[in-house]
């Protein structure tokens, strides 16, 4: 951490010290003083800036995960969307379209953000040709069938209701499609 604010020959430099971040005095000179603002680094953790843009300091720093840290980057593509902040990959996964498909309906399509977390895909066909049965539920279908599932009723009954197919249900069940989305309440 001071090694790559401080130390221009430090790798990282360009990334810290180079855009203007710094350690703050206390932290820079006394371990101590970092150790009584921060504790002992829990496991699997490491130090991250809540604003990526901001100094080492206690009221900007926490401990945090490899995927906080990873969504918490001046790279990422910061959405908001009825009052909630969230990264793309965030939207994606709570709206269980992938990145990649809600990247290119925001760009390369020009969709409007309600548009491209909303709609279901229009393919009918996956990448090897075979049909895909899962493309055309929404949100608020996926939402149901947990709800049914969890409400007690067999997958058959379930895809029964939602004219899918049993595999389909299963898939949703065992959280291997969508398993972001429409949790049941």
């Amino acid at each position: 951490m001071k090694a790559r604010c401080s130390n221009p020959n430090n790798d990282n430099y360009h990334r810290y010290g180079g855009r203007g971040i710094s350690v703050c005095e206390s932290w820079a000179n006394s371990f101590e003083q970092f150790l009584a603002d921060m504790g002992e680094r829990p496991d699997g953790l490491s130090i991250d800036r809540i604003d990526v843009n901001g100094d080492y300091e206690p009221s900007n720093c926490r401990w945090a995960t490899a995927t906080e840290q990873m969504r918490n980057t001046s790279v990422n593509r910061l959405i908001t969307h009825n009052g909630q902040t969230k990264t793309l990959v965030e939207w994606a996964e709570a709206s269980g379209i992938s990145v990649q498909t809600l990247h290119s309906r925001l760009g390369r399509w020009g969709w409007s953000f309600e548009d491209a977390i909303s709609k279901p895909i229009n393919s009918t066909k996956g990448r090897s040709g075979e049909k895909n049965s899962m493309a055309k539920y929404t949100a608020d279908t996926i939402a149901k069938v947990k709800a049914a599932l969890a409400a007690g009723l067999k997958g058959r009954e379930v895809a029964k209701m939602f004219d899918m197919p049993e595999k389909t249900v299963s898939l949703i069940k065992t959280g291997r499609r969508w398993a972001n989305q429409g949790a049941a309440q």
